[in-house]
């Protein structure tokens, strides 16, 4: 038996393209780790590079209003569970920008084949996109923010065709494959 590749008219033999997509997977997921680490390694330099030019001091002094009123009205006393006001929420500064693509180097994948395969759920209905797969894996700006705190830095993953922002690798890879709102479920 001499084995025939699928048209994109032909339906996708499942078992055949099973190890084909696995591949597919494996690398993105490569390709998206390294753009992110990249994104972290330059955000860090920037970072550092700021704080040994002394821009931004060290320590941070929080201004707080001490108030030297001793005396508690008298509303405050009857109503003892009064709410908590709110605490101010910190400012995030950018420490770095990439706008990237995760499109594969590589020849060995066809994208039309890939994108039927996606497309063809397992009860055999079609479902459909409004993104092409191509789409899909262009047009990423990876936000790297680092909080007021100067601990923790936060990725900001955006689809610019789409206008969709992801928090995650996972988020991402789950809107390349299948185009999936992580806030629509």
């Amino acid at each position: 038996m001499e084995r025939v590749a699928p048209t994109p008219q032909a339906p996708i033999d499942r078992e055949n393209f099973a190890p084909n997509f696995q591949s597919f997977i494996t690398d993105l997921k490569g390709v998206i780790h390294r753009e992110v680490k990249m994104v972290k390694t330059k955000a860090n330099e920037e970072s550092t590079l700021s704080l040994n030019l002394g821009l931004y001091p060290i320590n941070r002094t929080k201004n707080t209003l001490i108030s030297y009123n001793t005396t508690t009205p008298w509303k405050s006393k009857l109503n003892i569970l009064e709410p908590a006001m709110k605490k101010k929420r910190g400012k995030s500064k950018l420490v770095a920008r990439e706008i990237t693509s995760f499109r594969l180097s590589d020849e060995r994948f066809d994208l039309a084949q890939i994108e039927k395969h996606f497309q063809m759920s397992l009860d055999g209905k079609e479902k459909e996109f409004k993104y092409l797969l191509i789409e899909r894996l262009d047009g990423w700006k990876i936000d790297c923010k680092k909080r007021a705190t100067g601990k923790v830095i936060d990725m900001y993953y955006t689809h610019e065709i789409s206008k969709k922002s992801f928090r995650s690798v996972k988020e991402v890879m789950n809107f390349i494959l299948y185009e999936v709102d992580p806030r629509k479920r």
